[in-house]
């Protein structure tokens, strides 16, 4: 049995509705590159640290040159400082959930794979005050699905990892929650997710309380 002692969030498609923002701003860069991309292919990057999305979009467009990579990047980037600021919204029942656990004052963390440059313009949307510390995949050694992001969460937290729980929509967020050694709840969207023994698969966050947080993490 476990005490809930931390909450530490995905961003991306777990807290705010931003599959569709990523999806204009990939498919917006490709197509100003020359090499549209279709739907399977954007669906191979779902959940990517964002050095393995850009590599991995150079590659389709036939090419790993760096002078390309820093292209895309550009081009995303620009996109998505404005996306996130004019059509950023929140999930269903994720707003008054992290309001509920502030007010608990229960420590929250944003852990993304995310560069540090958007999730500064996402954090003055959804409220920074609402988050302890903020992990970011231009700080950590690697990304999810590596453990790093999570484990250095845990660690600015001053907490050990399986008093925290993760909430995740993607199995690329989940498996890194679990290789940190976090509880792990995964919040169906429109991911594919396996199931597993080590977490449960809720259909959203709306109604979740911080009561059926501490339940779950007592199981």
């Amino acid at each position: 049995m476990s005490t809930l002692s931390a909450v530490l969030w995905d961003m991306d498609g777990t807290l705010v509705d931003t599959e569709i923002l990523w999806d204009k701003a990939i498919y917006g860069a490709m197509e100003e590159i020359g090499s549209p991309l279709t739907p399977a292919q954007r669906a191979r990057t779902v959940g990517m640290s964002m050095d393995n999305l850009l590599r991995t979009l150079a590659g389709f467009a036939g090419s790993t040159d760096e002078t390309l990579v820093r292209t895309i990047n550009d081009k995303i980037l620009t996109a998505m400082s404005r996306l996130y600021t004019t059509e950023m919204h929140w999930q269903p029942g994720a707003q008054e959930l992290v309001n509920e656990l502030h007010a608990a004052g229960i420590p929250q963390a944003l852990v993304t794979n995310t560069k540090r440059v958007l999730t500064r313009v996402a954090l003055q949307t959804i409220g920074s005050e609402n988050f302890a510390v903020s992990v970011c995949g231009d700080e950590v050694p690697a990304g999810k699905p590596a453990a790093d992001p999570y484990v250095k969460a845990a660690t600015m937290l001053c907490l050990p990892p399986e008093s925290c729980l993760v909430i995740e929509d993607s199995m690329t967020g989940i498996s890194a929650g679990l290789a940190a050694g976090c509880h792990v709840l995964g919040i169906h969207t429109d991911n594919r997710l396996d199931s597993g023994e080590d977490y449960e698969i809720w259909d959203s966050l709306l109604g979740v309380s911080v009561q059926d947080l501490r339940r779950y993490m007592s199981i």
